[in-house]
């Protein structure tokens, strides 16, 4: 069946009209092209793997993937999360956050690495909003869990890597006789990686600046590590964007004050972090990317898939090599449309 969309002659009319206001209208562009893509085939099942604590996108990347799931385009089945206090906020943060949009029945993995993050502005405020009790355990025991019911699942990694690194090293236990390994080459359709957020073009096309995450923690740094040489031996599609332009994700900064009423729980979350007024959109970014990726449709949002090889090599430079390769490991998704664009996108999203 061939899906339609809007043109892209007509998302260049309505893009730049639509004033924030405007964008809290019922039917606008995006909302539109969700619906198409949405009726066209069932919902992508998502795991959303976050590092949800200090930044501002954490919050909105969970809140597309609820409206993503209210508008049909996925089904939102878990929130993992890969950082924690010893007092489990984190965890009763998430289910806060799930129960007051309306999602109890999404199930909740817990980090093994306490105190990753030391600065926890609005866990305690979201903790406050947990009214149901949510499946919750390990995320490496969900993850097996999932992947062992059958279906196939798209991955969306916007925290630490070690959530993964610990399914990927995970052999048969009391869930499945199979191994991590084997469950993500039969049930994961896609990884979307928010690893390159600042990144750009350098020396021989070679793309530079992976992302915090990725780099610049020693448990993170070898997760990421083996995530790449390892799933990318199975083949399974591993998206990632970047922008020549190296500061995009400031440009689609978010904040949610103009899409969030201000009795919202996710605005006044914002007030404790002191982001009233947006943070940098790395995650939200990447989350957003799951409408042109479950469509398979990139040209009508300016993006330019680019096949690289993404290797465990490291150097203060370079961080991770990454270089051209028609037979690479990551579809690197190169926007090329101005920020401003982008976050208007984004800010509809949810």
């Amino acid at each position: 069946m061939k899906r339609k969309f809007i043109s892209i002659f007509t998302l260049f009319i309505l893009v730049p009209i639509f004033s924030m206001n405007v964008f809290a209208a019922e039917e606008s562009a995006q909302k539109q092209l969700v619906t198409i893509v949405a009726q066209a085939q069932p919902p992508t099942h998502i795991i959303l793997d976050t590092d949800m604590s200090t930044d501002t996108d954490d919050l909105i990347a969970v809140r597309q993937c609820q409206q993503y799931a209210q508008e049909g385009l996925i089904s939102f089945d878990a929130l993992m999360l890969s950082d924690e206090n010893t007092l489990y906020q984190g965890r009763t943060a998430a289910e806060g956050i799930l129960d007051s949009y309306g999602f109890p029945n999404v199930i909740i993995g817990t980090s093994s690495n306490p105190n990753i993050e030391t600065n926890l502005p609005y866990w305690g405020w979201l903790s406050s909003h947990k009214t149901t009790g949510h499946n919750c355990d390990t995320a490496v025991r969900q993850y097996r869990k999932l992947l062992s019911s059958g279906g196939t699942y798209g991955i969306i990694v916007i925290g630490y890597f070690d959530n993964i690194w610990n399914l990927i090293k995970s052999q048969p236990d009391d869930i499945s006789n199979k191994t991590g390994m084997q469950l993500i080459s039969e049930h994961v359709k896609f990884f979307d990686i928010c690893g390159t957020g600042r990144g750009f073009k350098g020396e021989n096309n070679q793309y530079t600046g992976f992302e915090n995450n990725t780099c610049f923690y020693s448990s993170s740094y070898t997760a990421s590590s083996q995530f790449y040489d390892c799933i990318g031996a199975l083949n399974i599609p591993i998206y990632q964007y970047t922008s020549d332009d190296k500061y995009i994700a400031y440009k689609c900064s978010v904040g949610g004050k103009d899409q969030l009423s201000s009795g919202d729980v996710v605005y006044k979350a914002f007030n404790g972090a002191d982001k009233y007024d947006g943070g940098a959109g790395w995650d939200a970014i990447c989350t957003w990317l799951l409408l042109p990726i479950i469509s398979n449709d990139f040209s009508s949002y300016g993006i330019v898939p680019e096949q690289y090889s993404v290797t465990s090599t490291w150097d203060s430079a370079t961080r991770f090599k990454s270089v051209p390769d028609v037979n690479g490991n990551v579809t690197m998704l190169n926007m090329t449309w101005s920020g401003n664009t982008y976050r208007l996108y984004i800010d509809d999203s949810y």
